[in-house]
């Protein structure tokens, strides 16, 4: 870099540059005069080597990997408030929150709660962030976008596997969190509060609530009166967050408008905590466990008498088995039939017409589903509904 540096500088003109890739490296002061520079893509970048050379700004796109969360609210801070389109932020997780038993940097008790008064991005309407956090704050509870129409939220990719120092002991690293909870739902329901969901239209959710319980009153509820059309919940979902999800999914108020959905199942494979220092800080032993009599998370008292209505067609229960996928297989076929069946009577609810379920599990047999678990989904398909089903690598298909 340094080479091309010296060569390229008095040489090249990158006056009429529209969008720029940049990795690595330290000395970029060939890049002046970037008076037409729209989009950057920025990945493992010291932010004191490019801050002086990129027209913050003027950028409409900006995609940034492997920046601490100081940088990702420094980088905000420059960019404009108006020209802003499209933004993607894979953040750092904090130090602190991966080795909760190392003294917290300063900087990460700084992001503790959060603040006050948000970042606004007026004409945003492309938000993606991946975190990697546990008891600090999100990035979404730092910004708002009145204009945004398509919402993404994942783990970072930086949240890999461990990494021990010299000084580390066993007992110290049986507190490592290999499994975060990096969105609850009220960090979600806040920040749609805050910018508005007039203009959203799809929600991507890549770390759904994995061990925080569904909001027990529907103003809680992210998804309730939720108008997107299109919905994606990933990340591994485990039937604590999918058994309330679809047993609501038939009600009037809940996500009206949606007509896409996708599921992406969460199986534990043997492999799944090979971290030998691991323990279950949290129970997770029982996590998923649910009363066999499924209830509502919430009762919706102005539609308690649709509620009533669909009674007579209720589940009966989440089918017992040895995979997710199969049970929510069938649990959200019905759960659709319900859903299509109510937007008969009530004007304002669509119908689902795509379902794709797709699962992270390698056993084969967990694609063989019976004929009596796939009566919903082929009443579904009988009804004019497109459904997808099988393995997230394509190597497995049921429909």
């Amino acid at each position: 870099m340094r080479a091309f540096n010296a060569l390229a500088r008095g040489r090249l003109d990158f006056s009429k540059l529209r969008s720029i890739s940049l990795g690595g490296g330290e000395d970029f002061n060939m890049f002046q005069n970037l008076r037409d520079l729209r989009s950057v893509v920025l990945d493992s970048i010291w932010l004191d080597h490019i801050q002086p050379v990129i027209p913050w700004a003027q950028l409409t796109h900006l995609t940034a990997k492997g920046f601490t969360f100081r940088g990702f609210l420094d980088i905000m801070n420059m960019t404009s408030t108006v020209n802003l389109r499209q933004i993607s932020f894979d953040l750092e997780p904090r130090e602190s929150d991966l080795y909760p038993w190392r003294r917290s940097p300063d900087t990460d008790e700084e992001f503790m709660d959060a603040p006050e008064e948000r970042i606004t991005r007026e004409n945003l309407t492309e938000l993606a962030v991946y975190e990697g956090r546990v008891k600090y704050s999100h990035a979404l509870q730092h910004l708002r976008a009145p204009l945004l129409k398509t919402l993404t939220v994942g783990v970072s990719s930086g949240w890999g596997g461990l990494e021990p120092e010299p000084d580390d002991e066993p007992q110290d690293l049986e507190h490592f969190v290999p499994d975060p909870d990096v969105l609850e739902p009220y960090m979600l329901n806040d920040f749609f509060r805050s910018s508005g969901t007039t203009h959203l239209q799809k929600l991507v959710l890549l770390s759904a609530w994995r061990h925080s319980s569904w909001p027990d009153h529907r103003d809680d509820d992210p998804f309730y009166d939720l108008r997107i059309t299109e919905l994606i919940v990933g990340g591994g979902v485990v039937r604590k967050f999918a058994e309330p999800f679809l047993l609501l999914l038939p009600q009037p108020r809940f996500l009206p408008c949606l007509r896409r959905l996708e599921i992406r199942c969460h199986e534990r494979d043997n492999d799944e905590w090979q971290n030998p220092y691991y323990v279950n800080n949290e129970d997770d032993e029982n996590r998923d466990e649910v009363d066999d009599d499924t209830v509502l998370p919430y009762e919706d008292h102005d539609e308690q008498d649709s509620e009533d209505e669909l009674e007579d067609d209720a589940t009966g229960g989440w089918p017992q088995g040895e995979w997710n996928f199969p049970s929510v297989l069938w649990s959200a076929g019905h759960a659709i039939l319900r859903r299509n069946a109510a937007s008969g009577r009530y004007r304002d609810l669509t119908r689902i017409q795509i379902f794709k379920l797709l699962s992270d599990g390698k056993n084969p047999k967990m694609y063989q589903v019976d004929e009596e678990r796939l009566q919903h989904i082929k009443r579904l398909q009988a009804s004019g509904v497109v459904v997808v089903a099988g393995s997230e690598d394509n190597k497995h298909t049921v429909i």
